[in-house]
């Protein structure tokens, strides 16, 4: 996969961007992308020989990205849901790499730092994607996922089943807390088949080219390794 520049020129088209079964309409909808939030609070109530894996506790909310709302275990429709545990089996994490990415997870929904997308099964949150973010900042933006084939680059905003929007470049300059391996990494990422996720807005440069511009970027969770 080539690197790019902090901003990557490209013009076309994409397919298949997401998978089907994902688009709830207007109801509330058990299974897409989420932000993850590990309650701290619930964690210090709970006895530390329950749900306890890898020394992290196993306490977390959810909610769908993009204020979508979620249909929690007990039937009744939210914008958040409270979980057991987060089930990372089918992500293809390390045993290490999962550790790390539920110690990541931040203690504010505002501010998430992890991203799964899956599905909520009863108490538990079946993930087969996970993303992180470089550091603990706050989503204004809406969250898109950008993704490119060759040249090209496109978004298409998460949870809903829009049609994607051709881009010429992600920005994210604006980005703190990134190594200039991960910022690499996350622009190669964003030009190849991989894709990232970016909370923030688009809009157009001086040269007239359609650009998102980065607030916060979550890249796979396999690219922070453990310590």
């Amino acid at each position: 996969m080539r690197a790019v520049k902090v901003l990557t020129t490209a013009t076309v088209a994409l397919t298949g961007c997401f998978g089907g079964g994902e688009d709830e309409g207007e109801g509330a909808r058990n299974s897409g992308f989420f932000f993850v939030r590990r309650d701290v609070q619930a964690c210090a109530l709970q006895d530390a020989s329950e749900g306890v894996a890898g020394g992290v506790c196993e306490r977390y909310t959810v909610a769908p990205v993009n204020g979508t709302s979620a249909r929690c275990a007990d039937g009744r429709a939210s914008s958040s849901c409270a979980v057991g545990s987060l089930d990372l089996a089918g992500v293809g994490l390390s045993a290490a790499q999962a550790v790390v990415l539920r110690a990541a997870a931040s203690s504010s929904l505002p501010s998430p730092t992890v991203v799964l997308r899956g599905a909520l099964e009863g108490g538990r949150f079946v993930a087969t994607d996970a993303w992180r973010a470089p550091s603990e900042r706050a989503v204004f933006g809406t969250v898109v996922e950008v993704v490119g084939a060759g040249a090209t680059l496109v978004q298409h905003r998460v949870n809903t089943a829009t049609e994607p929007t051709y881009v010429s470049a992600v920005d994210v300059s604006a980005v703190g807390g990134m190594s200039s391996t991960l910022r690499t990494k996350a622009l190669a990422d964003a030009a190849g088949a991989d894709g990232i996720l970016v909370a923030g807005t688009t809009g157009y440069d001086a040269e007239g080219r359609r650009v998102v511009r980065a607030e916060q970027v979550f890249v796979r969770a396999e690219a922070f390794e453990a310590p």
